[in-house]
């Protein structure tokens, strides 16, 4: 469906295997060797400008290519932005939780659909900001 998108990682088709007396189900993509951008985040802790222009872009275009075709992927986050190619081109990637455009207009209201994140209780410097915070005993 996405072939022609360079901004969304590239679906070679799927098989089973079998090892250690379990099936394994295999899909089969594109090889971002570039990790995702939460990785690169992760390492780096930042990005330089041109290249959070440059992944923004390609982001917002893959987007498009998606949305044009009637799918709504439902978890973009830098984990699913994988980096592929020398020029480490932002692909989207992990279609596990789209849903079609008709399915999301036939979805229940206020339904949350992604990952769950988890709150980090940390400051820029590492701090457990939980230990800041002053508590005082509700007045009654």
């Amino acid at each position: 469906m996405f072939k022609h998108s360079p901004y969304i990682i590239h679906y070679f088709g799927a098989n089973v295997s079998f090892e250690d007396n379990v099936n394994l189900y295999n899909l089969l993509l594109e090889y971002a060797f570039g990790g995702s951008l939460a990785d690169r985040l992760r390492n780096y802790n930042s990005l330089l400008e041109v290249e959070v222009r440059k992944h923004t872009k390609n982001v917002l275009l893959g987007l498009s290519c998606i949305h044009n075709n009637g799918i709504i992927h439902c978890d973009i986050k830098p984990g699913n932005i994988l980096l592929v190619g020398r020029d480490k081109t932002a692909k989207i990637a992990d279609f596990g939780l789209f849903v079609t455009l008709e399915q999301g207009m036939n979805q229940k209201q206020g339904l949350i659909r992604g990952t769950v994140r988890t709150p980090q209780w940390e400051d820029a410097d590492g701090d457990d900001v939980l230990n800041k915070i002053e508590f005082a005993e509700p007045k009654f």
